[in-house]
């Protein structure tokens, strides 16, 4: 095999090489396309056979804890700062910073590569203002709290099937729609509730960890208001006001 390389390209090689004691450039060759492979065949997540790529589904399982923690740092520094003894904040907003440099790591070390559910939430007031379709537990709660304390009502379910079938009884402002969901894709859903006269008009915000990247290859599938990638920020909710005033 012969492989034509730039100069500068193939003494980065050795050097990296050398440094890892590869005897010779052939052998690291070998090895970096055997590690290729492994990573892009099918991997083992949660006891399950996937096709979708490794670091884009770590990338996914590393955002969703993270959102949660991120977003109830920032909603207790922004709501109870004043509450808080001065330590506390500042305990509060290093944690806050360390969530943030953990994001920028994921995104640039896990998706540069790239081109515990429960039962649904009871609400028994049949009105309400969002419609959060979300298989994770923790985002769900996070984000009912945070728009009840702006004034909004919501409910959550951690099924698309369910969800489709709720909007048949409730015609909601706004919905917040994830597009990784345990029985049918968020895709399938957004389709399906825009096949229906209506729920044409209704607001879908797409709310994923998935990388943007491989959102974007789907941008002909669904035209969403708009899309917020996890782990979000506070403020990424604000364009979903003018839709539920």
């Amino acid at each position: 095999m012969s492989i034509y390389i730039p100069e500068d390209i193939k003494n980065e090689w050795i050097r990296f090489g050398k440094s890892n004691n590869y005897s010779t450039l052939s052998k690291f060759i070998r090895e970096a396309i055997e590690f290729y492979i492994e990573y892009k065949s099918k991997s083992i997540l949660k006891d399950k056979k996937v096709n979708l790529d490794l670091l884009s589904n770590l990338s996914h399982e590393l955002k969703e804890p993270l959102t949660s923690l991120k977003a109830y740092l920032q909603f207790i520094i922004e709501e109870q700062s004043d509450s808080m003894e001065d330590s506390v904040n500042d305990m509060a907003k290093k944690a806050f910073n360390q969530c943030l440099t953990l994001e920028k790591k994921i995104v640039e070390n896990l998706e540069s590569f790239e081109p515990g559910k429960g039962d649904d939430m009871e609400n028994n007031n049949v009105q309400y203002d969002i419609l959060i379709i979300d298989d994770n537990v923790e985002t769900v709660n996070f984000l009912i709290t945070y728009f009840k304390r702006k004034g909004y009502t919501s409910k959550g379910l951690f099924s698309g099937l369910k969800s489709l079938k709720e909007l048949k009884n409730h015609i909601p402002k706004l919905i917040l729609l994830d597009l990784i969901l345990p029985d049918i894709s968020g895709y399938e859903v957004f389709k399906t509730i825009k096949t229906i006269s209506a729920l044409k008009e209704v607001p879908i915000f797409i709310l994923t960890a998935i990388p943007p990247s491989e959102v974007e290859k789907n941008f002909q599938i669904i035209k969403p208001t708009g899309i917020i990638y996890k782990p979000f920020n506070l403020a990424d909710f604000n364009e979903t006001y003018k839709y539920l005033e």
